[in-house]
């Protein structure tokens, strides 16, 4: 039978108690289970290919989602993914950033970024809350910033859309909910710093010069060269 107390009661000298500390338990991204809709239900919340700029039927996502080990759903073109989108702004400039190996998706690994995000749990998909209300602290579009980045001060939520795209292998199979934060100061912190390095922001001009680029990138620089 195990004992518990404070740090400070242990005897370190006479080491009459040991303090049992337990490694934690890394959680492979790739076993989590996601949320997924079935392909034929897409055309219910895209008109086309690229970004298209309507409200988030949360309500609906909740409906038709299902869930899936993440695993299972790079496999098959069948269902499409869920994943959060954030298009970070400061003085009419993008952020940027670098993939790194240690990224769990290979097909994406050392490409640039102009946008943060993950796949959306199949948990919280069904939060009893208000997934989709910017305004709200505790709702999964707030709780799904925060994990990438960590703004210290005022900023923005603008709710865009959905982002598709049909011409890669990748992009088949993922629907982006895409949302616009606005900066009103360059301090920032990049949460994911094993998988993301040398954040910068750029003109989409600049941007569009690198051929490294990922596949929702043309889509997003578009969207915001449109909408300054």
């Amino acid at each position: 039978m195990g004992y518990y107390g404070l740090r400070e009661w242990l005897d370190v000298k006479n080491k009459e108690y040991q303090e049992l500390i337990y490694s934690r338990k890394k959680t492979d991204p790739l076993d989590e289970f996601i949320a997924v809709i079935d392909k034929k239900d897409l055309n219910k919340f895209i008109d086309s290919a690229g970004v298209t700029k309507k409200k988030i039927d949360g309500e609906r996502l909740s409906k038709l989602s299902k869930p899936m080990y993440r695993k299972y759903a790079e496999e098959t073109t069948d269902v499409i993914q869920l994943v959060s989108v954030f298009l970070i702004s400061y003085n009419n400039q993008i952020l940027t950033l670098s993939r790194t190996n240690a990224l769990p998706e290979k097909r994406l690994r050392n490409t640039i970024s102009v946008s943060l995000g993950g796949h959306i749990s199949y948990e919280e998909a069904h939060d009893i809350f208000n997934q989709f209300d910017i305004n709200d602290s505790n709702s999964l579009i707030s709780r799904e910033l925060r994990e990438e980045i960590s703004i210290t001060k005022n900023h923005i939520i603008e709710p865009v859309g959905y982002i598709y795209d049909n011409t890669t292998n990748i992009g088949i199979q993922h629907l982006g909910l895409l949302h616009l934060v606005k900066l009103y100061h360059n301090e920032f912190s990049i949460s994911e710093k094993r998988f993301f390095i040398n954040p910068a922001f750029k003109n989409t001009t600049e941007i569009r010069d690198n051929n490294d680029i990922d596949f929702w990138s043309a889509s997003l620089l578009d969207y915001f060269d449109n909408n300054l």
